[in-house]
């Protein structure tokens, strides 16, 4: 239908979403570095840009947003860097685990890596 989550989310017409959502997933605090070092939360649609110029970079962004269960387009050239774009889902999962939305350069967020292991 390509109606956006933003005015599902409006109308409320998300149900049921799958839960249990595991905020311990290692794959979300490898996207929590990713945006905070090159990455930008947008306050209003809660989705989330990536900016960096490394291809390689983008595809393991990919990887990780398809693990978390989001939807992910780009790269795409923007000016002299690539941008790719990550769905608002994914924004409220970093929210949860203390990413804030916004600019980064501003207030440089604390998040907990406890989570994550020395072998990932």
């Amino acid at each position: 239908l390509k109606i956006p989550y933003v005015e599902l989310e409006k109308r409320l017409a998300i149900i049921n979403p799958n839960y249990p959502i595991d905020l311990n997933n290692p794959s979300l605090f490898k996207m929590a570095i990713h945006i905070i070092n090159e990455g930008y939360m947008r306050t209003k649609t809660k989705s989330i840009e990536y900016y960096n110029s490394d291809p390689v970079l983008h595809h393991y962004l990919k990887c990780r947003v398809e693990e978390l269960g989001g939807g992910f387009s780009g790269p795409f050239k923007a000016h002299k860097v690539l941008v790719s774009y990550a769905d608002p889902l994914i924004g409220r999962l970093l929210d949860a685990i203390g990413v804030p939305y916004g600019s980064k350069t501003i207030n440089q967020p604390f998040v907990d890596l406890k989570h994550m292991r020395d072998d990932i």
